[in-house]
């Protein structure tokens, strides 16, 4: 056991500190709104049919209650997260926790799938959905009925990821200012549905709020229901990327990542209680099958026709903002991986003048890129396989928090999160594993194929002159 602190809490910064509370707030949240809050109600409340393989909870009452526990378990995760933020802000984030808890190979694993699948994957899929509402809009055509396969689509999708990278390009403040007003616009379109769409009578006809009696395949069908809402809920932790570029950032962390989850739960809470009011129950089922969108539909019903390119409009801002924030922070965990040698070199290049990682930023656009023109929405499957993956990661970093605790014991920590929350959220996470793996077998396994792969690159790669790093 270590009694020092870690060695690269001295090293001096390569980037420009410019991000305040407000910009690493909206940051936290702007990453996490994206379409997901409009979109998933509908498989969540589909009915438990085991032998064809589809789970959910078909009551009001048990889905809301699944976007409170997701939005506590998202919130004990940030809070997990908060303290190592604190204590170690660095360009990587997460990658670094896990660099200095476990060495450098399940930190590598970490990136490479963040890389190949986790962010490149989610930062294509979010471009295509703003490349369809974007389509939709300027073509007066029903959301639903624009395919992301479309070609222009796709284009609107590259455009827009171009657009953004040569903007993030020019300087941490170009990327904030973009967050902070997409995240404003964004919130301010939830607010109006919410508050629009709770002055209306509630729907007649609904079925019983909670089940009479609590099944087996219930209770896996509420685990399943999880997968969509975890879905829309994450991200959050993007702004541990740039930990280096936020002011005081022992303090502002914490703050951020606490007060961004928490506003977010109540606005992810409020919206789909909502959807509830304003649809029966049958109607948002059956949107599962035609494709349509349940913030879409419900606005519609609130507010007409106009509801439509309300929400369309609503999820090309949030969706150019989600993109946004996902792009932004991505680059500086490949920065923190070419700096340990686990990434072409190149990566950890810093522009003289911007002070951004202008190499990894150009990096990942060609990845993501790729991923949206590979035919069969590619991108989708590989985000559908590594949600897996990606809660493994938070199972594994959460442990890190206590061998992190143990091996720099004397290492200052701003905020200190009491035991028991990461205590209770690792036992959450690793039950929200243990039912996926059992309602999404292959999709988990494929999960674990990508990080095996991984594996594989990283014994190629390594370096064995190298010393540990740290």
């Amino acid at each position: 056991m270590s009694s020092e602190v870690p060695s690269f809490q001295s090293e001096k910064t390569e980037f420009k500190k410019a991000l305040k509370l407000f910009d690493a707030t909206t940051l936290v949240m702007g990453s996490m709104i994206g379409s997901g809050v409009f979109v998933v109600v509908s498989g969540m409340m589909q009915k438990s049919l085991p032998a064809e393989g589809i789970w959910g909870v078909p009551y009001p009452g048990l889905m809301l209650l699944v976007w409170v526990v997701c939005g506590i378990i998202t919130l004990m995760g940030a809070l997990t997260y908060a303290e190592m933020a604190g204590s170690m802000p660095k360009a990587g984030g997460p990658y670094v926790f896990l660099r200095e808890a476990f060495g450098r190979f399940p930190a590598f694993l970490y990136g490479w799938t963040l890389f190949f699948a986790i962010q490149t994957g989610t930062i294509a899929a979010v471009a295509v959905i703003f490349g369809r509402a974007a389509v939709a809009l300027f073509s007066h055509h029903a959301y639903a009925s624009v395919s992301g396969e479309a070609w222009p689509v796709r284009f609107a999708a590259i455009g827009c990821l171009i657009f953004l990278t040569l903007w993030n390009i020019f300087g941490i403040r170009m990327g904030a200012f973009i967050q902070n007003l997409f995240t404003v616009l964004k919130v301010a379109a939830i607010v109006v549905l919410i508050g629009i769409g709770f002055s209306k009578p509630e729907v007649q006809g609904q079925v019983s709020f909670l089940p009479h009696v609590f099944s087996k395949d219930l209770m896996m069908g509420f685990g399943a229901a999880m997968v969509g809402a975890l879905w829309a809920y994450d991200a959050w932790f993007n702004v541990m990327f740039a930990g280096e570029e936020v002011v005081n950032a022992k303090n502002i962390l914490p703050k951020s990542l606490i007060l961004g989850t928490g506003l977010v739960m109540i606005l992810y809470c409020l919206t789909n209680a909502v959807y509830v009011h304003v649809l029966p129950v049958s109607v948002i089922q059956g949107l599962h099958i035609t494709h349509k969108i349940a913030g879409i539909e419900a606005a519609k019903a609130i507010m007409g026709g106009i509801g439509a390119i309300f929400i369309t409009a609503a999820i090309l801002f949030s969706t150019f903002g989600c993109a946004n924030g996902i792009l932004l922070s991505g680059p500086r965990a490949y920065y923190a991986m070419a700096k340990d040698g686990l990434f072409f070199k190149q990566v950890s290049e810093i522009h003289p003048i911007y002070k951004t990682p202008v190499i990894s930023l150009l990096v990942q656009l060609l990845w993501s890129v790729i991923l949206i023109l590979l035919p069969g929405q590619t991108y989708g499957k590989l985000f559908t396989y590594v949600e897996f993956a990606t809660f493994l990661f938070y199972a594994m970093t959460t442990v890190g928090l206590f061998v992190l605790r143990k091996k720099y014991p004397l290492m200052e920590r701003p905020f200190k999160v009491p035991t028991v929350i990461p205590i209770i959220y690792f036992i959450l996470v690793a039950a929200f594993l243990v039912n996926t793996l059992l309602t999404q077998t292959m999709d988990s396994v494929y999960g674990l194929a990508i990080i095996g792969i991984g594996a594989l690159v990283y014994f190629f790669i390594r370096d064995e002159k190298e010393a540990p790093a740290h």
